[in-house]
């Protein structure tokens, strides 16, 4: 989901210097991250949903490498089929629904792991990043507005926020609009951080409540429906409650120029979104293969 969204955050954030060892990255935690494993996202009935850990933290070994993938992998997607340095070679997805003592607002999970062949480095080019950005919006077919707006400098301190920036790591406040499947339009601002050391990026983001009723960002959601002619309209804005996700990639030991992509996501799914139906588990898998085939092929041709 939003996946021109995210690619857009990583091409601003992560045009970082690559580190030569990982003290020199651990100076700078990152602090979205820990939030998102240690914590949790909050939902609005007190209930705290933390992310996983990941499953390549840095400074494994092959052999621990090798190791922690095989926990993914399972009869429809052995380690073998995964590894493998094809376009269509398949990828690992998940999506669950979290307990909730709201059945109205129900919680959900994906977990996307996909292994991708190429430079870690080009995954900080702007040029790819924007590429493969553009591309994802193409791929929407829908003319519904989808934007991006990066929140300056003066903005932040006028909400009395101070971003970290450094050689290791970036951090931003983002207001994004993109819709869901025609069904729902979303407004959110978004606080991301990201770190980046010699062998892997990673890449955290959550919904700011703080800008829930902000008067130029306010995060929100709009009902889509269509009339008798078919033309889309939009229903009044709703405040929407909760979301976070991090992205990390990780260069193996072995095969040479493998990358393991692995994306951790929860949200807030209203109702009303959908009425009751579960479109994620019908329309994402197919979302979800053009995206990862998409990216491998860029990442293969951009790095030749």
């Amino acid at each position: 989901m939003g996946s021109m969204w995210i690619a857009a955050v990583v091409t601003q954030l992560v045009t970082l210097p690559a580190q030569t060892s990982l003290e020199a990255a651990a100076k700078h935690q990152n602090p979205v991250f820990t939030a998102l494993v240690s914590r949790g996202v909050a939902f609005g009935d007190e209930r705290l949903i933390p992310l996983p850990a990941p499953t390549l933290r840095d400074g494994l070994g092959d052999k621990d490498q090798q190791e922690a993938i095989a926990t993914i992998a399972d009869l429809n997607h052995p380690v073998t089929q995964l590894m493998r340095p094809s376009i269509v070679a398949p990828f690992v997805l998940k999506i669950r629904k979290s307990p909730s003592s709201n059945p109205d607002r129900p919680a959900r999970r994906v977990d996307v792991w996909f292994v991708a062949y190429g430079d870690l480095a080009m995954l900080g080019d702007d040029d790819f990043l924007r590429d493969l950005a553009r591309q994802s919006e193409d791929r929407k077919g829908t003319k519904l507005p989808t934007e991006m707006v990066f929140l300056e400098e003066t903005e932040l301190r006028e909400r009395s926020l101070v971003p970290t920036e450094s050689a290791t790591a970036r951090e931003v406040w983002f207001h994004s609009t993109f819709s869901l499947f025609d069904r729902v339009q979303l407004h959110v601002t978004r606080h991301a951080f990201v770190t980046r050391t010699s062998e892997s990026i990673l890449v955290a983001s959550l919904l700011d409540k703080r800008f829930t009723d902000d008067p130029d960002y306010p995060t929100a959601w709009n009902a889509l429906r269509r009339d008798q002619l078919g033309r889309l309209q939009f229903g009044a804005k709703q405040p929407y409650q909760a979301a976070g996700f991090y992205l990390k990639d990780t260069r193996l030991h072995d095969p040479p120029e493998a990358i393991f992509v692995e994306y951790h996501q929860v949200f807030d799914e209203p109702r009303a979104w959908f009425d009751g139906a579960n479109l994620l588990r019908s329309k994402l898998p197919l979302m979800v293969r053009d995206g990862v085939r998409k990216f491998r092929r860029k990442l293969r041709k951009a790095s030749q």
